[in-house]
């Protein structure tokens, strides 16, 4: 569970709560917790443990395996607001120069974040500037703590339930034809039979956003918001079938025999032997006794070919986790793994800190790569020896 806490004189920040006690600490005074970020945990008891164990057994502290583990916008630090004060009534004229500018800004605004400052002083030091308006109360600060994710909105047009049915369509017909834009408009909205995004309906239309408007001030259309996914892959969906040889039938047994003992094993064949067929099977096994799967990757092998490969056999339940995704996409992507949206996650090393459900199999496939070793920053860990202690 992430909570709010107080560190510094003003500065807050997200904090986990990694267990509950009444042992008072000797060495430092304990401060409240703010507030209570939310609802339901972001980390899991196994992922605290897996924390504790590569904190311990890597030598770092338990916050550099947070820093890691933990996606960007998981990781709230409060942002100071410059606010102005409303009991002045004007910008004093005896403040230096860039203290005048930023003033006017503030005085129109009332609001502004120190990154909006920089900007507005054209990325000078604003401390100085800052300091004046707060010297002389013509500004205060303050600290909010703010989710950073923002989910991906797309604007929908409809048709509204009052013109639904035909006699109400010809009449709203006849009145637009002094409108053609807005008549092409509705034209286009009615052969596409469904909601359109908007910016799609006004280029099929050939319309501006003002048509579209008229149509909303009329009350013919209306316009909604939805959230939808950043994680939308173009895969087919009739999945590929294969059937394993004598020797991957052999090696599958094997493997899944020194499974059940929970044992390690150390699949090796040369490049073309069919590793993958026999990983893809397990896979396929553990999602059908609904678990998931975690196919770990060197970062060089992660590419657009091999996704695609496996996108044939697992479609949509296949999700990958690397470098080149934004934050934003990250907390997606850690969401759906948390749910069991994905089944199973194809990612290099930092894969092992996304929050699984319960996982039944780890590859760690081409397990010599040097790539699985991280070297900077903390925490300095092995991921096949990770992977190990995770299962």
């Amino acid at each position: 569970m992430r909570v709010e806490v107080s560190l510094g004189r003003n500065k807050y920040y997200a904090g986990i709560v990694l267990a509950l006690h009444d042992r008072k600490p000797e060495a430092f005074q304990i401060k409240p917790i703010r507030n209570l970020i939310d609802k339901e945990p972001v980390v899991s008891s196994i992922q605290l443990r897996f924390w504790e164990w590569i904190s311990a057994y890597y030598l770092c502290s338990i916050g550099e395996v947070m820093a890691a583990a933990l996606p960007a916008h998981l990781k709230l630090m409060s942002e100071s607001l410059l606010h102005w004060n409303t009991a002045i009534a004007e910008p004093p004229l005896q403040l230096s120069d860039d203290a005048f500018i930023l003033a006017e800004a503030l005085h129109l605004r009332l609001q502004l974040s120190l990154q909006e400052v920089r900007l507005l002083l054209e990325n000078k030091n604003p401390t100085r500037a800052v300091n004046e308006l707060l010297e002389l109360d013509v500004a205060f600060l303050t600290e909010v703590l703010e989710e950073k994710y923002k989910a991906k909105i797309r604007q929908v047009v409809s048709l509204h339930p009052d013109y639904q049915d035909e006699t109400r369509l010809e009449q709203i017909f006849n009145e637009l034809n002094k409108a053609p834009k807005q008549q092409a408009v509705l034209m286009q909205l009615i052969q596409a039979g469904k909601p359109v995004e908007a910016p799609a309906l006004l280029k099929q239309s050939q319309a501006t956003q003002g048509s579209l408007q008229g149509l909303v001030q009329k009350g013919v259309l209306q316009l909604s918001e939805e959230v939808i996914d950043r994680l939308v892959y173009g895969t087919s969906s009739t999945q590929q079938t294969y059937t394993l040889t004598p020797a991957q039938n052999e090696a599958l047994t094997a493997v899944k025999s020194a499974a059940d003992k929970h044992q390690v094993t150390l699949l090796k064949g040369v490049t073309g032997s069919g590793k993958t067929m026999i990983y893809i099977q397990l896979i396929k096994e553990a999602i059908a006794s609904g678990k998931q799967a975690l196919y770990l990757l060197p970062e060089i092998a992660l590419t657009t070919q091999v996704v695609s490969r496996l996108k044939a056999y697992f479609g949509e339940e296949l999700g990958v986790y690397h470098s080149r995704f934004s934050n934003n996409e990250r907390i997606e992507i850690w969401n759906k793994v948390k749910k069991g949206t994905y089944k199973v996650m194809l990612g290099p090393r930092s894969a092992l800190w996304l929050p699984y459900r319960q996982l039944a199999y780890i590859v760690v496939d081409e397990e010599h790569e040097s790539s699985y070793k991280q070297y900077e920053p903390a925490p300095r860990f092995h991921a096949r020896d990770a992977a190990i202690y995770l299962a």
